[in-house]
């Protein structure tokens, strides 16, 4: 049955799906071949014609990419042109050349507008139709969306394959890009250490092959690297030199990314006034070029200031509003992160069930992405949570298996404290009303262990809504009336970039 009112390829509604592809079916291949190149010229007609030719891909990087009135359709188009291959006066080198084109519009689209998952299928889909170079960097672009998508497995092997390529193919600033990339999935599985080297040749070739604006971004991720092993000197002086970069080239959405880290480490050094002036102005450069992914982080980065300076109804609103645009961005381990900071604010209010469910689904996120770091954390929030509730022997289980994670990945800060957490659960109820000055009010796990890890790695890390002084003496943190909060709550504050820097 026909509607005027509908468009397109719903214009012609079946009952059953079966019915459709029946009568799919009984078109003749070179019929459904040339019925395909129709409706592909018919689409172009009246949404502005063919785009025109891009460059090669491995030429783009760090592009603007400009939109087309095809966009929203490339997708179908990248499938038309697909299945006219065959048609009877039809170029096959025009057909090929139109796929390759709407795949790659494709991928641009989703990226655009948060899907993620449905971008890396777009990637994989245009790396099939190149070879060499090209082909390489159509995998590490899906590998960044794999990544963002939380599927780290995926990605990392998308990334090695993409290394190879390059390396194959000599092409040293790509090579250096796609090391950044994957040293940033390595510091988010708990390999600090190999993603620290990562970044380190990744400088060396952006630096060689005279790349400034992937310089500026490396400093930036190396940075926050600093920042979440507790090095802030060192994270301080990296983001800076990131900051002074990203404005030499005009990249405007790094210089906002930077800011929002810069933020995480004054907060970390407990400066919140200056640092929600950094975050303030990081969300302003990141809303003027209309990155919604980062602003979603730049929100998020602001609900954690919020919570941290008494504003507890702000940092609620500001929480669901950053929650709501990182799903709609399909940004599962950001999701988790913010997840795990919302779990500390309903747990500060009392709302033990709320703060637990979110804490669990925070949890299960990080290991769903392979984040094993931000996965200790959430065990360790959530033996947290049960030993507040009066769950002791369920609370050490989760300390230990906290503990096992924090141990893997070198994670002494966390070390310290779930351990300082542990020890004052063992004291009994006596000691923990001591600790806190209060009926009961769960401790901030700072006992001696805690301290001494602490001193040895003072990781007042991003991953960390809680600043490092009250990390390491139990002191409450301002505006919460005395309320003391552990500092095992939040994850990160800020990423410091992502993979597809």
């Amino acid at each position: 049955m026909y509607h005027a009112a509908v468009h397109g390829e719903q214009a012609y509604l079946f009952r059953h799906a079966v019915l459709r592809d029946a009568a799919y079916q009984l078109q003749l291949p070179t019929d459904r071949a040339r019925l395909h190149a129709v409706a592909l010229a018919a689409i172009e007609a009246v949404s502005g014609g063919r785009p025109p030719a891009l460059p090669p891909l491995e030429e783009s990087f760090g592009r603007r990419w400009a939109t087309h009135p095809t966009d929203p359709l490339a997708a179908a188009l990248a499938a038309h042109a697909r299945l006219a291959a065959g048609a009877p006066g039809g170029s096959a080198a025009e057909l090929r050349e139109a796929l390759r084109l709407y795949a790659r519009r494709a991928a641009h689209h989703a990226e655009a507008h948060g899907g993620a998952g449905e971008a890396e299928r777009h990637w994989r889909a245009l790396a099939d139709l190149l070879d060499g170079v090209g082909r390489g960097d159509a995998l590490r672009r899906a590998a960044v969306d794999a990544f963002r998508a939380g599927r780290s497995r995926e990605a990392e092997a998308l990334f090695r394959e993409a290394l190879a390529a390059f390396e194959a193919a000599g092409h040293r600033r790509l090579e250096g890009v796609a090391l950044g990339n994957l040293a940033i999935l390595l510091r988010n599985t708990g390999r600090t250490a190999q993603a620290q080297e990562a970044y380190e040749r990744a400088l060396e070739i952006h630096r060689g092959v005279g790349n400034r604006a992937s310089e500026g971004i490396v400093l930036g991720n190396l940075g926050a690297l600093h920042q979440h092993s507790g090095r802030l000197d060192r994270a301080g002086e990296l983001l800076a030199a990131a900051l002074e970069v990203h404005r030499e080239v005009g990249n405007r959405q790094a210089e906002g990314a930077v800011m929002g880290s810069q933020a995480g480490v004054l907060r970390l050094l407990g400066k919140p006034g200056p640092a929600e002036e950094a975050a303030l102005e990081s969300l302003r450069l990141l809303r003027a070029v209309g990155d919604r992914r980062s602003v979603g982080a730049g929100i998020a980065a602001l609900a954690v200031l919020y919570r941290e300076t008494g504003r507890e109804e702000r940092a609620e609103e500001a929480f669901g509003e950053a929650l709501a645009m990182l799903r709609e961005a399909g940004e599962r381990r950001a999701e988790g992160v913010l997840l795990s900071d919302l779990a500390g604010l309903l747990a500060d209010a009392g709302r033990l069930p709320e703060a637990f469910e979110a804490q669990e689904r925070a949890t299960g996120i990080a290991r769903e992405v392979g984040d094993r770091a931000a996965e200790g954390m959430g065990l360790s929030n959530l033996g947290n949570l049960l030993a507040g509730s009066g769950r002791g022997e369920e609370a050490e289980r989760r300390y230990a298996e906290a503990l096992r994670i924090h141990r893997e990945v070198g994670d002494l800060r966390y070390e310290g404290i779930t351990l300082g957490n542990l020890a004052v659960l063992r004291a009994g109820p006596a000691a923990r009303r001591r600790r806190n000055g209060c009926s009961g009010r769960r401790s901030s796990g700072t006992a001696a262990s805690a301290t001494a890890a602490s001193r040895e790695s003072p990781s007042a890390s991003s991953r960390s809504s809680s600043p490092r002084r009250a990390a390491e003496t139990g002191r409450p943190r301002p505006g919460r009336r005395g309320r003391r909060s552990c500092p095992g709550w939040a994850t990160r504050g800020r990423c410091g970039g992502c993979p597809g820097g």
